[in-house]
């Protein structure tokens, strides 16, 4: 993640740009899908749970998981992204199915406030941080996902983070995962993406 002080449009313009290389390029298209198919490497991590336990590629292949990327300051885009993923928890009953929110702002998004914010919702959605900016860089670039933080002016402290916006699914063998980019939204078609997917 890199820091930058940068005029707003400016910033957003280049991580676009970035973004939209970088999934053309990740994608693998294929027919009956919903969503868009990848078979990326999918490098060992160290992330951890709300509860300060190791979440690792191992533990990754336990269940077939939906993921968001975020941060709890995100003023639009992570609501949206949460209200997803919860809609998509509510229509699909399934022990094997899995969803997690990672936060791309540890600093702020301490374990506490995390855990706060996911109380309430389906108790299937886990959070998972880490303080280390290589090691959380690291697990998101085997999703392709991009953030960067924009500083204000004469205050370091106040920042938000510009990212990419898209849920991923994995598959238990890691794979193949399948991106559900913004706009994406039908959600029974995300349901038979899944049966579909177990299938691969």
């Amino acid at each position: 993640m890199k820091l930058t002080l940068k005029p707003k449009y400016f910033i957003t313009a280049i991580i676009t740009h970035i973004i939209i290389i970088s999934f053309l390029i990740f994608i693998d298209f294929k027919r009956g899908f919903y969503g868009f198919i990848s078979s990326p490497k999918i490098n060992d991590f160290q992330m951890f749970d709300l509860k300060g336990n190791l979440f690792n590629r191992k533990n990754l292949q336990k269940k077939y998981y939906f993921i968001t990327f975020g941060y709890l300051q995100c003023p639009d885009i992570c609501p949206m992204q949460m209200k997803k993923i919860s809609k998509i928890a509510e229509i699909i009953n399934d022990p094997e199915i899995g969803f997690i929110y990672v936060t791309i702002d540890p600093k702020r998004d301490k374990a506490e406030k995390l855990s706060s914010y996911l109380s309430g919702r389906d108790s299937r959605i886990i959070g998972l941080r880490n303080d280390n900016p290589g090691e959380l860089e690291n697990f998101s670039n085997n999703f392709k996902v991009q953030y960067s933080k924009e500083i204000f002016p004469n205050n370091e402290k106040t920042y938000k983070i510009h990212h990419s916006n898209f849920i991923v699914l994995t598959h238990k063998t890691l794979n193949k995962i399948i991106i559900y980019p913004d706009g994406l939204e039908e959600y029974s078609k995300i349901k038979s993406d899944l049966a579909l997917f177990k299938k691969l």
